[in-house]
């Protein structure tokens, strides 16, 4: 960057050696100018206007490398430098260079010196976090994936002004601009037109982070009951997105804690989504239930007192509280008791109110059980929790996996943090059932995405007891109901998960995708079986 930035300081000041005719006017003018305090003015408005353009060639000549080696650029930066570059290069930088000259011979002068210089620097930094935290600056960040094809479309634009003037012609640009603008165009359409399911990348191999983004279609279909509820939500929007958390460590198992802190984990969502091209939420799920949100739970049992310990965890909640600052959120589900979510949540708005200048949204969070059900209303997208029994004092039954009901087919996705656009479907593991899969050709075909969360047996024992019996009459009434209505059932989870054999053949589960890209020991059971089965 260091290099690139010189190059191009190199040939801007090669550039602008020669003044244009208007300056030269403009200095005659001010020449001319018997008002000294006029003649100062004009001449600090030119230099500003000078400065001024090289801040804006460099930003934008050095804004596809930025891109590429950070996802993100900051149009705050274009301000911020103006005062910043002159400050650093006229003051810090000699003072810094003048405490280092001192020290050799007054050595309580530089300690005096380097305070100065430190107390400047942070100075500046509580300005900048100060600007960055107003609304008009709060969307002032520029996420766009880009990759090498681009980089070399922006190149091929910008040639005509980094070659010699007059060497090519600045009409030849048009052909690589043009290019440029439907490859970009092409890639922010990709993700607003196709569904599709994100993993996004944790730095927690316990803790994941799944993205939804499903196109909105035919929203005007609505039911005729429901239109003034439907004329209320009825928003110009291309996609509806859900995130959806969850940490999988198992309690049978000792694991180390995850490193992982609510800060990071919110600014690493916040890229990711960003970069995802992601502006609101419907909705945050925490698959997973945690005790610190808990009021009330009897301890008596062993059990209840191991599974309260591996769950003392704030991770999730509290980064859902600060994703919900971010980005304007509609729901919030929570596996388990939260009787102290609004507790928890104040907390963080107080630790945090001196650290922001705008106020703070509050989000109340809805109970993720069984039985819970979103639907858009043109039916086109179903979200219901399978699992889930909260008002069971029982910690062990509390994850909620959610099984996700579309019209049109979900892609799983691996997400690439470092090069978004090589993102690459995930590994799939398929199952050999009796059952056959839907072909494309298939009408009213409805494809089913399961996020499995489950930190204990007693989960999928207590759906088989429960669920189970409910779930086949539905899904056979369904199949007599439309025509050829075929249901293909993909699972998404850690290989940790302690679903059975019996649960896969009751889902009809015909693919298995986990988390962390290990084999499912059911799964490895159930082809078993079939196998050996006549």
């Amino acid at each position: 960057m260091s290099i690139i930035a010189v190059a191009l300081l190199l040939k801007y000041e090669d550039s602008s050696a020669q003044p244009s005719h208007a300056e030269l006017t403009q200095l005659a003018a001010f020449s001319h100018d018997a008002n000294t305090s006029r003649q100062v003015l004009k001449r600090m408005w030119l230099g500003f206007k000078r400065l001024f353009k090289l801040q804006f060639w460099l930003f934008i000549a050095l804004l596809p490398i930025t891109l590429l080696l950070f996802g993100k650029a900051s149009l705050l930066g274009l301000v911020v430098n103006l005062f910043a570059i002159g400050l650093f290069g006229w003051v810090i930088v000699p003072l810094n260079l003048l405490a280092g000259l001192c020290y050799l011979i007054v050595p309580t002068l530089a300690d005096a010196i380097w305070t100065l210089v430190i107390a400047i620097v942070a100075y500046l930094h509580e300005l900048i976090i100060w600007l960055t935290a107003l609304p008009i600056f709060s969307g002032a960040w520029l996420y766009m994936p880009v990759n090498m094809a681009i980089l070399l479309m922006v190149l091929l634009a910008m040639l005509p002004w980094l070659l010699p003037r007059g060497l090519i012609s600045r009409w030849l640009v048009l052909a690589p601009l043009t290019l440029l603008v439907m490859t970009v165009y092409a890639n922010q359409e990709s993700l607003t037109t196709i569904p599709t399911l994100y993993i996004l990348p944790t730095g927690d191999q316990y803790v994941s982070a799944v993205l939804l983004q499903y196109p909105v279609i035919n929203n005007e279909k609505v039911h005729k009951d429901n239109k003034k509820h439907a004329a209320a939500r009825r928003v110009n929007k291309k996609n509806v997105s859900w995130l959806f958390l969850a940490d999988h460590r198992p309690d049978s198992v000792r694991t180390m804690p995850s490193t992982l802190t609510a800060d990071k984990f919110s600014a690493t969502l916040e890229q990711q989504l960003r970069s995802l091209s992601i502006k609101r939420l419907e909705g945050i799920v925490v698959q997973s239930s945690s005790a610190a949100l808990t009021a009330t739970l009897s301890t008596s049992s062993t059990s209840n007192s191991k599974i309260l310990k591996s769950n003392n965890s704030e991770l999730l909640p509290m980064t859902v509280a600060q994703l919900s600052q971010r980005f304007p959120t509609a729901q919030y589900w929570q596996a388990g008791r939260s009787e102290r979510w609004p507790e928890r949540q104040r907390a963080y708005q107080v630790a945090s109110q001196s650290d922001q200048a705008k106020t703070h949204t509050t989000i109340s969070a809805q109970g993720c059980e069984q039985g819970k059900i979103w639907q858009l209303m043109n039916d086109d997208l179903t979200l219901q929790a399978i699992t889930g029994w909260r008002k069971i004092n029982d910690a062990s039954v509390w994850d909620c996996t959610l099984a996700i009901d579309s019209r049109l087919p979900i892609q799983v996705i691996n997400y690439n943090a470092a090069e978004p656009l090589k993102s690459l479907p995930s590994n799939i593991q398929t199952l050999q059932s009796d059952i056959e899969a839907p072909t494309p050709q298939a009408k009213n075909t409805q494809s089913r995405l399961i996020l499995n969360a489950d930190t204990h047996p007693r989960v999928w024992q207590m759906w088989s007891l429960l669920c189970s019996i409910e779930y086949n009459d539905k899904n056979s009434n369904l199949n007599n109901t439309l025509d050829n209505a075929v249901n293909s059932t993909t699972w998404l989870g850690h290989s940790t998960s302690h679903i059975s054999t019996e649960v896969i053949s009751q889902q009809q589960i015909h693919e298995i995708i986990t988390y962390d890209n290990k084999p499912l020991d059911a799964a490895l059971a159930f082809n078993a079986a079939t196998k050996d089965s006549p």
